[in-house]
């Protein structure tokens, strides 16, 4: 009831803002401090793409092409494609609302459902994801805007859903560590390999078979030979960065 009380309708009329910056052509520039009345203005039925990028993103250079066809064909697919500066300091507080991790993230808005982007980041991968791919993300929150705060509000997720964004969060959380300390990634693989390759042995020789079990132990000091030799490499081509 707390809920529908603080809900209010999408789509209703609210006074019109400067939330645009007209691009000449592509997708189009939105301001953190506008965007979530820009929602509320936008009718249900209007699909709204969003990408938060960074400027120095390189994934976010890589896909922008493909992101600006998308916006140019956006009218036959009855959406409004926008892009949003995430590295800002004023859009701190869209980031974390809006459970953006990492860039870029594109998330689609339409029938009160916000939606997660998954398939390939071509134009035609967006606009598959337009049509008919959203309604059936994995990752979907319902939202609906709040007058009285100028925020958008988002319903209880399932269980189902917290685990999908627990297991989306980690998977990022590591891909950052990995891409900024190779040296230390590499590091926990050798000791796992190290961990896997006792149980095996210990299997050998508790079973009596010495000579699979000596085998075994040489196999082992091959991979962690050429294991090792690689985190020196990482860890060189990290000091000479």
């Amino acid at each position: 009831m707390m809920m529908m009380m603080m809900m209010m309708m999408i789509g209703r009329n609210v006074a019109p803002t400067n939330a645009l910056i007209n691009a000449p052509k592509g997708a189009i520039e939105m301001k953190a401090e506008d965007f979530e009345r820009f929602l509320a203005t936008t009718s249900t039925k209007v699909v709204v793409g969003v990408k938060f990028y960074a400027p120095w993103c390189g994934h976010c250079k890589k896909v922008a092409p493909e992101w600006d066809a998308f916006a140019s064909n956006a009218k036959d697919e009855r959406a409004v494609v926008l892009k949003l500066d995430g590295s800002k300091n004023e859009a701190k507080d869209v980031m974390k609302r809006f459970n953006v991790r990492g860039f870029p993230t594109f998330y689609f808005f339409g029938d009160g459902e916000m939606t997660e982007f998954s398939g390939e980041r071509t134009r035609e991968g967006f606009e598959a994801f337009a049509r008919i791919g959203r309604k059936s993300a994995a990752i979907r929150r319902k939202y609906a805007y709040n007058e009285q705060t100028g925020k958008i509000m988002f319903g209880k997720p399932s269980l189902k859903q917290r685990v999908l964004e627990l297991v989306k969060d980690g998977a990022r959380d590591l891909a950052q560590i990995v891409s900024a300390k190779p040296g230390l990634a590499l590091s926990i693989f050798v000791v796992g390999v190290w961990t896997g390759a006792c149980a095996v042995g210990g299997m050998f020789f508790l079973a009596g078979d010495w000579a699979a079990a000596q085998l075994w132990r040489d196999h082992v000091k091959r991979v962690d030979a050429k294991s090792r030799a690689a985190l020196a490499a990482a860890s060189a081509d990290k000091k000479s960065l």
